[in-house]
């Protein structure tokens, strides 16, 4: 988790990598998402 909100990973991402903030703030969304949440703990 510390990995994926680090100011590398955004820097990376947007600075070098050419993805708008936005873009960065749905990845990061769905990609902690489904880190954290089991997917048969859903309703």
């Amino acid at each position: 988790m510390w990995m994926y909100t680090s100011r590398d990973v955004y820097r990376m991402l947007v600075h070098d990598g050419g993805w708008s903030p936005d873009q960065h703030q749905d990845w990061l969304s769905r990609t902690l998402t489904e880190a954290l949440v089991r997917p048969d703990a859903a309703p």
